[in-house]
């Protein structure tokens, strides 16, 4: 009985999660992963 609903609460987690990434917003993450990519090669050059 007490197993259900913690299943059911990571069942919700993984779906916002999933969602989060499921969204038009990827273009966003790539965007972002691309700015810290050049701040990083930025501060290894100097």
């Amino acid at each position: 009985m007490n197993q259900k609903p913690i299943n059911n609460d990571k069942d919700n987690n993984d779906y916002h999660f999933i969602s989060l990434f499921a969204t038009e917003r990827i273009e966003d993450y790539v965007a972002l992963s691309l700015t810290l990519l050049i701040l990083i090669i930025i501060l290894v050059m100097s």
